[in-house]
């Protein structure tokens, strides 16, 4: 017994020894317990497991491996305009590259291969509809192709939008068809890209990039029974950093861009670095590199394609131009510097600028695309293009002296080329460049900077994200729904009906992802026509997941139609809630969560009358907290004071359990009980104009600027001025008391020059502030939730505090609608600003790239405000040594940092100026709505160093993640008129939960185009997280395997097989008990056909 006891005792005392020791080491650390400082901390940490130790605390450092990244060329790059033609030009400070006389030329004693690429860039909609453009032009040049190139065996054509081949097979003879396919094989026409569009890379979320990429490759491979191997991205107005990626895993080894800062491609151009191995910061061993190709000029039209002089150039665009003299050694045809030339010195002219463009190019072999926008459109061009450049190239290549050999070819040929001189110089040394980051924000000319699209007609970003959001939901429940009905023997009434509804809608989607769609910068007609599409994709959509659901949950057919809570009543009209009728009996609400966690949030609807019951899915009655309804005073009457009104109608707040991958039912009823659980309403600097017998209290209140209001939740205190409403501050509880952060959320306005859709003014002339006044605002109070709503001429919002100690409470949650009337802003910009004390040293500050990763960005003083506007369509990063202050977003907008500790978010624009092809204003403007989080970490491990470009390689927290999860996929609601008692209260689509870092980021219900369903794709997406800002739901996630085969609920899945990302290629086929391995940043596809 005593050696037990001693055992004991020195185990004890070992145990303390370490305690002391630990302690004495790492006293900081220690000092950001919850629990406060000192070994007091230390020991509640080890009690409730919350401590690790200093050396896993302290964070590896994440450093890209590429030779270059993109902001190292904007830091060396001198930006100087040039005054002969407003484009930029780089001024070069390095001795080796300043010197014009050093310039690489590539001698005529070099061999060069130049590859003829004959295309037509066409736009599904821009200056026209979609319908419009093909029926005018694209359709004539598909069948034109398909009649030229069987006469013309040399010739060669690329494509590369498949919504347009889609629409042309539908109309084609089946002797077309089959010619089109024997052209495929043969490698005159060669399909690039395979997406449904062309697809914008600035405002476009990764989840929609990767569907409508799905939908095209799904439809090549099966109706022209190929895949896509090269991407084609020459108009899209900058690239992204995660595009590429997503390229390479749907089966792309090649891509090639074009519209990139004139300036910066100048200075790649003078260092050979316009072919490299574009790769993702975090990928260290570079497995996902691909080979990207830059067209060294500005546009890819046939003036700017054969090398620097556009008046060469365009002489071989026969559309245009007359034909090449004969070759009868006489001087005529085409006059250049006053000197008229014959056949042979004008096919010299040329090559000399074949030799000035590869001299920017390490390798012996360039591209020149020969095309424009919708061209081959008539058999007189197609003839001539051909005859002439067929002569340029038969005479070229006779002569063996200039050393250059010229063929028609397509972009994969080029490719095939260059990957064979990529090997070469590799054996002898020379690897190729590798380069990461990505190319915004883009300039063609002067200082008119692309960044006005960012956020270019916001009504129609909301509504396109709704419409994804939507679809994300349809496609899984629908999958679900069709599975689970034909292993239990129940018959999907109206099946192929609803499957081509699903098809419909999701190419809808597929379409506005285009680069002149979500952008905002088309015609107005064209802008209503993508309204229309994307209003009716959402109602069939709606009635799709209304058909599912009666197929899943009801025992017997329902009384009423299952009707969405959230409707829009034409196309240029929001999504809002139905109000609805209280009756004694009740009506239903159906909740599905198609996210892959388990929720517990508030959620609300709006209601005819205060005394409500709801009743959960459990059969018990749940708490309530009841709203007023606002709207602004827009009477003009004099006995109507106050800026707010309170409707007959009424605000119900409560919370909701769901599970992932589920639906459950509620039951909304009028109460028989007059105990209602109403809120507080406080009116600030106003009155209020109430109904008869108000069901709420109300106070009124004049603020002023020293004044704060403090409201808190189970996670922050926040404090308004009592002066104008805004948020000031914000604190974490819990936390050392240096986790707060001072801030100003406000709103201004720029007024600007010569703004237009796509380009953010030259000129910044003023910047208002539109909260400097004493303003009117509500503050609505009760158990649930607080919130604080400002209504102003050119905006309203309302920012929420969440009661929970749930995920829902550990964010602000701010509600917008930006309502700029064109009338009175001309040329205005309406922003909402982020002042903090959050000092981003340096300049420094992050946004995402399409939702998939964080990119570093960095205000460059050198450069014009638009040029220091960056897209973001999920978050924006502001942090310091110790906090990171983000901003969550739920659509696409342009940011910017232009003063440490700033955000400015456009959230409306009025740009007058015509422009870039539009030459029309933009004055269709809609109350556009934007929901928003604002969140507070506090950093938990020490930030590595960080001096250079390669150092800044970040990542959201997982807590972070998950927040923003919640915005992008919010719970989708559908009413019932009358409660239903066939009805099944909770459906389970999914049996466990996955790992929270993982997701589905995609959803396809596969099915043929005669609407047979084959089974479902899913896309799964392992997020990486942040080291340094972490918390206990980082170390305490979910570690378990995945398993896709036991995943799902009550169905049985026959085969399962691992794919490409776009399904196309077959990877493995993979066992019943085979678990799924993903790398923290990867994507993976798997392909379910169920039983």
């Amino acid at each position: 017994m005593k050696y037990k006891q001693r055992l004991v005792t020195a185990v004890v005392g070992v145990v303390v020894l370490l305690c002391v020791v630990i302690y004495s080491g790492t006293q900081s650390l220690l000092s950001r317990s919850p629990k406060g400082g000192g070994l007091e901390g230390f020991v509640a940490d080890l009690t409730h497991g919350r401590f690790v130790s200093a050396a896993a605390r302290t964070c590896d450092s994440m450093k890209a491996t590429a030779t270059y990244m993109v902001d190292d060329f904007y830091d060396k790059v001198r930006f100087r305009k040039n005054n002969d033609n407003g484009l930029y030009i780089v001024n070069e400070t390095e001795s080796a590259f300043a010197d014009p006389r050093n310039k690489k030329i590539m001698q005529s004693s070099e061999p060069l291969t130049v590859i003829v690429v004959p295309h037509s860039h066409n736009d599904p909609g821009w200056l026209w509809t979609l319908q419009t453009y093909y029926e005018v032009r694209t359709k004539h040049i598909i069948s034109n192709a398909v009649k030229f190139l069987k006469e013309t065996p040399d010739f060669r054509m690329i494509w590369s939008e498949t919504i347009f081949l889609k629409m042309w097979w539908e109309e084609a003879s089946d002797q077309d068809r089959e010619q089109l396919k024997k052209l495929l094989v043969n490698g005159q026409l060669e399909i690039l890209s395979g997406g449904w569009v062309s697809v914008d890379e600035a405002t476009t979320h990764y989840t929609a990039v990767l569907d409508q990429l799905i939908e095209g490759h799904l439809w090549i491979k099966d109706n022209l029974g190929i895949t896509v191997n090269t991407s084609w991205s020459i108009d899209p107005f900058g690239y992204s950093l995660t595009l590429p990626y997503l390229w390479k895993k749907s089966g792309m080894s090649n891509m090639a861009i074009l519209r990139i800062h004139g300036a910066v491609k100048s200075y790649m151009g003078n260092r050979q670095l316009l072919t490299y191995d574009w790769r993702q910061p975090w990928d260290v061993s570079g497995v996902h590199d691909i080979t990207c190709h830059v067209e060294p000029f500005t546009l890819y039209n046939i003036e700017y394609s054969c090398g620097p002089n556009m008046d060469i150039c365009k002489r071989m665009d026969f559309a245009r131009e007359p034909d090449f003299p004969p070759e009868d050694g006489q001087p005529r045809g085409f006059q250049q510097g006053g000197v008229q030339q014959n056949f042979e010195q004008l096919a010299k002219t040329i090559v000399e600028q074949y030799r000035l463009k590869a001299s920017q190019y390490s390798h012996n072999v360039i591209l020149m695309p020969h095309g424009d926008d919708f061209r081959y459109v008539s058999d007189y061009e197609w003839q001539r293009q051909y005859a002439n450049m067929k002569r340029l190239i038969s005479f070229v290549n006779s002569k063996q002296e200039w050393n250059v050999q010229m063929k028609f070819g397509t972009v994969g040929e080029y490719f095939d080329i260059l990957k064979n001189q990529i090997k070469r110089s590799k054996l002898n040394g020379k690897p190729e460049p590798v380069i990461t980051g990505d190319y915004f924000t883009y300039t063609d000319r002067d200082h008119e900077y692309w960044s006005g699209y960012y956020t270019t007609r916001p009504f129609d970003k909301r509504m396109i994200r709704s419409l994804l959001e939507l679809l994300k939901v349809t496609e899984v429940v629908t999958s679900y729904a069709i599975a689970h009905s034909q292993q239990h023997g129940h018959v999907f009434v109206g099946l192929p009906e609803a499957l081509g509804a699903l098809q419909n809608a999701r190419r809808t989607h597929g379409l506005v992802q285009h680069h002149d769609a979500i952008t905002g910068t088309s015609a107005h007609a064209t802008v209503l026509d993508f309204e229309k599409r994307v209003f009716d994709a959402i109602s069939k959509l709606q009635q799709v997941t209304a058909k599912s659901l009666h197929q899943l949950l009801f025992t017997s057919p329902p009384g009423s139609l299952i009707e969405p809570l959230y409707i829009q009543s034409s196309p240029d009209s929001r999504l809002t809630s139905k109000v609805l009728q209280l009756s004694e009996t009740g009506s239903t609400l159906i909740f599905i969560n198609g996210y892959t966690q388990r929720r517990k949030e508030i959620q609300s609807i709006i209601v005819n009358a205060p005394d409500v019951k709801i009743i959960d899915e459990n059969g018990k009655s749940i708490s309530v907290q009841v709203n007023p309804v606002f709207t602004e005073n827009s009477m003009s009457s004099a006995s109507v004071t106050g800026t707010f009104i309170i409707l007959k109608s009424y605000q119900v707040y409560f919370e909701l359990t769901i599970a992932p991958l589920s639906c459950v039912t509620y039951t909304v009823k009028k109460s028989s009980s007059q105990q209602r659980v109403s809120s507080t309403v406080s009116v600030y600097n106003d009155k209020l104009h109430l109904p008869p017998s108000p069901a709420f209290a109300v106070q009124e209140h004049l603020g002023n600027i020293s004044e704060f209001i403090k409201i808190e939740n189970q996670h922050f205190v926040a404090e308004f001025s009592s002066f104008n409403g805004t948020l000031q501050r914000l604190c974490k509880k819990n936390a050392k008391s240096g986790n707060c952060a001072n801030l100003k959320l406000g709103w201004v306005k720029y007024q600007t020059g010569n703004s237009n859709a796509y380009t953010l003014g030259t000129e910044i002339k003023a910047i208002q502030n539109l909260l400097e006044a004493k303003q009117k605002f509500v503050v609505v109070s009760g158990k649930m939730l607080t919130q604080v709503r400002i209504s102003h001429t050119d905006f309203q919002q309302v920012v929420t505090l969440y009661h929970t100690q749930d995920i829902q409470g550990k964010a602000v949650h701010i509600d917008n609608i930006a309502t700029l009337n064109p009338d009175n802003n001309p040329d205005a910009e309406l922003m909402m600003r982020l002042e903090t004390d959050v000092i981003n040293e340096h300049g420094r500050y992050f946004t995402d790239s399409n939702g998939f990763q964080l990119v570093n960005r960095r205000y460059r003083s050198e450069l014009p405000i638009g040029a220091n506007f960056y897209p973001i369509t999920s978050m924006a990063v502001l942090e310091d040594k110790s906090r990171r202050l983000t901003l969550h977003v739920a659509q696409p907008h342009g940011t910017a940092s232009l003063k440490d500790g700033h955000l400015d978010v456009m959230m409306e624009r009025i740009p007058m100026s015509k422009g870039k092809g539009l030459e029309e204003a933009v004055l269709d403007q809609k109350p556009a709505p934007s929901k928003m989080l604002l969140t507070l970490e506090h950093a938990s491990s020490p930030r590595p160093p960080q001096t250079g470009n390669k150092d800044f390689v970040e990542f959201p927290s997982l807590t972070a993640n998950v927040i923003n999860d919640l915005l992008q996929n919010p719970v989708q609601v559908f009413t019932i008129a009358h409660t239903q008692s066939a009805i099944i209260p909770r459906l389970m689509m999914a049996s466990r939960t996955l790992p929270p870092d993982v997701i589905f980021s995609n959803i396809k219900t596969l099915m043929t185009e005669r609407m047979a369903f084959l089974g479902t794709g899913v896309t799964l997406h392992k997020r990486k997280s942040s080291c340094v800002f972490s918390d206990s739901e980082d170390t305490s996630a979910n570690k378990a395997p995945i398993n896709l085969k036991t995943i799902f609920n009550n169905v049985e899945i026959d085969q399962l097989e691992k794919r490409s990302l776009t399904h196309v290629h077959l990877e493995t086929q993979l066992s019943e008990q085979q678990n799924i391995h993903l790398e923290p940043g990867e994507m993976d596809s798997y392909s379910i056909r169920w039983k």
